[in-house]
């Protein structure tokens, strides 16, 4: 926990200030994402929309198309052969894997 003017907050919480102070702040969309994966999923409310996991990492791609661990870890949470679209486009899996390797500089030979 951090204390953020005065108050403690949890990461989940410090995301959403983060995202209240900043909507197309797209690091705190995909940050906030990992939080719930590793809170072991649910949903949070921001703007009076609810999001998921899925759709936070879709929002932080669409706000901010070079962040790779979102698009890393939205791969991740697709099946073999799901589509999901971002920003308009139908990306499946392995076309979001090439893009997070591409971001994160990572030679895709070396797998």
């Amino acid at each position: 926990r951090v204390t953020v003017l005065g108050a403690a907050c949890g990461q989940r919480e410090l995301f959403l200030k983060a995202i209240d102070a900043d909507p197309l702040f797209g690091r705190a969309y995909s940050d906030l994402g990992t939080v719930l994966s590793l809170e072991g999923g649910g949903v949070v409310s921001i703007a009076g929309k609810r999001f998921g996991e899925q759709a936070l990492y879709v929002k932080a791609i669409e706000l901010d198309p070079a962040l790779g661990l979102a698009h890393e870890n939205l791969a991740d949470l697709l099946a073999e052969g799901d589509r999901i679209s971002v920003a308009g486009e139908a990306l499946g899996r392995e076309e979001l894997q090439r893009r997070a390797r591409r971001l994160l500089g990572e030679d895709e030979k070396s797998e």
